[in-house]
Formats: C-alpha cells, structure tokens, sequence
C-alpha cells in the first residue's frame, strides 16, 4: 500500500504514545484505510495486544467490518451493555474492557453518556483511537462529541487531519460536489456520476425513482443500489416508497402482513431497536431469505441467521 504524506504523518502520531487519538477526515481522504494499516502496524509492534473496533451504530459496524476486512461490532455490545433500568449492567473502572487498542469508527455520532461510560471501561495503558468526520450526522443524544474533542489542545489528544481527496477518481465529480455542499455552496459540477433531475410534484418524483430502481436493481446484489429519501411521508415519502418499489421489484408470493406492512421473501430490511438478548442493533441491515410456517421471519444479518418472530416485527 502506498500512503500519501498526510497518512504517513498519521503513522507515528497515533503509534508511538497511548492515550486518546484522534483521526479525521472527509469522504474519500483515506480514513479507512489509513486505521486499516496502522492496526496492521499495531499488531506488528505489540503481537500479545487485543485489539477491538466498533462504532456507535450496528451498520457503522457492519461497514467498518467490511472495509477493514475484521471483526467490529456496535459500542454497547463492546461495552457488554444489558439494559435493565437503575440495575443495568455494562464494563467499567472495576471490569474494563480487555482491549489495549479500542478503535472507533464514526465517533460525530456518539453521544456524551456513551462516551462517557466508554471512556470510563478502558483500561490503563490502552490506547483509543476515534475516527470520524466532522461533516457526518451528529449524535441523536446530547453531545457534540467529536467537535468538543477537536478544540482541545493537540499535546493532549494528538489530532490526524486528512485533507487530500483519493476516491472518487477519473473526473467524478461527487466528492468535489460535497466540499461544495460544506461550504455552503450551490454551485455544484453534474455529470454521468452526479445528476440533478427537476420534478414539479411528488407524483413525477415517484415516477422518477421508479424508473431508476427498474433500471439499475440487481435482485441478486439488493444492496447495489440505495435510496435517500429526507420525508417518511407523502406520496414520494419513505413509507410509500417501500409500498410501491417492493409491488415492482420483488415478485416472490411468500410474504406475511403484519399491521399495515407487507413483508416477503428478498425484502431488504433494517432494524430500528437494540435487541441485545437476540444481538442485533439499530441500524443493521438484512435480507428476509424464508418466512417458516409459524409466520416467522428468517433474515441474514452480518452474515447470521436470526428467527423473527412477531413479538420483534416491531423492531
């Protein structure tokens, strides 16, 4: 792997002390891959050392698995956190987590009482690094974690700022088009790889995506494609939009209906709640691959099965 300056310099900032790092960075400025060699380089120096990352949501951890090609997994099952009121039980000072290295990815979205009790379950000596972009969604809690963290004074928490674009290459102009977005500017380059199309109502805007989907969903890769939609309601609204793509895209007859949702076979899904006993998370993504004679969905999530039964559709 060859590193520009900006990750080299990363290297020893982050390696040759412990304590709390930091390493930042928008899209396509080498994040990834920049923690991906320096835990290479971790477990090189120290090969006794436990390494562990995670993130603040179930799919930041599924992705941060993915690109990193190791294991990863949510913040609160990092921190064995079982919710039962006043009574809950998660690591601490008495029972930290048995890590030298904890790496955390997407940290603008943890929230200040999380990071709190995480901070509080490292154990002396280790080493954390928080990873993240100061541009990406903020914490649903309270807290502007990463923002407080970067006005602190570099001797104390040393800071990696990436700043020098590498994805995105070939004339795209998608990641040129979010600086501009940033900073607050309209002005933006379309092209093959970015497209801005005009509809005069949600109706044509329906339309459109319908188009879209129809011509670019692979049933054998769902995940292929994506769509963002900013509203849960309206005709081009969240709600409607799975109603209407999943009659024109999915044709498999095996379904259930459970209250005012239709749910079959191949349906892409993702869950919204903690479910900690059952170790799924808000935000971890799935495919339903049957649906059994008891009505119950079998979904693949991180590559496991897991039984819904009816008791969890609403999750």
């Amino acid at each position: 792997m060859s590193y520009g300056k900006q990750q080299r310099e990363a290297f020893p900032k982050i390696l040759e002390s412990k304590g709390i790092k930091i390493l930042t960075g928008g899209p396509g400025t080498g994040k990834t891959t920049t923690i991906k060699g320096i835990i290479l380089a971790y477990q090189e120096m120290h090969p006794k050392d436990v390494v562990k990352l995670c993130a603040p949501t179930g799919r930041a951890a599924q992705r941060m698995a993915e690109s990193t090609e190791m294991p990863a997994c949510t913040v609160h099952r990092l921190l064995n956190y079982t919710p039962y009121g006043e009574d809950a039980n998660f690591k601490d000072a008495s029972n930290p987590i048995d890590a030298d290295l904890i790496v955390v990815d997407e940290v603008s979205m943890l929230d200040i009482s999380l990071f709190s009790m995480l901070i509080d379950a490292i154990k002396t000596g280790a080493t954390l690094v928080l990873v993240g972009d100061i541009h990406q969604l903020e914490s649903v809690g309270p807290g502007a974690v990463l923002h407080d963290l970067l006005d602190i004074n570099d001797k104390f928490i040393p800071k990696c700022m990436l700043t020098d674009v590498f994805r995105q290459k070939g004339g795209s102009p998608i990641i040129d088009n979010s600086k501009r977005i940033n900073e607050g500017r309209t002005s933006l380059v379309t092209g093959k790889d970015f497209q801005i199309i005009q509809t005069k109502t949600e109706t044509e805007s329906m339309e459109k995506v319908k188009g879209i989907m129809k011509k670019y969903y692979d049933p054998k890769d769902p995940f292929k494609i994506q769509i963002l939609c900013p509203s849960k309601e309206g005709i081009s609204g969240v709600v409607n939009q799975n109603t209407i793509l999943q009659e024109c895209l999915n044709t498999s007859k095996d379904k259930i209906f459970y209250g005012k949702g239709c749910y079959k076979v191949n349906d892409k899904i993702i869950m919204t709640k903690n479910n900690y006993e059952a170790d799924y998370y808000n935000g971890d993504i799935g495919i339903i691959r049957s649906i059994d004679k008891n009505k119950q969905l079998h979904v693949e999530i991180r590559e496991k099965e897991y039984v819904l039964t009816r008791d969890m559709m609403e999750d």
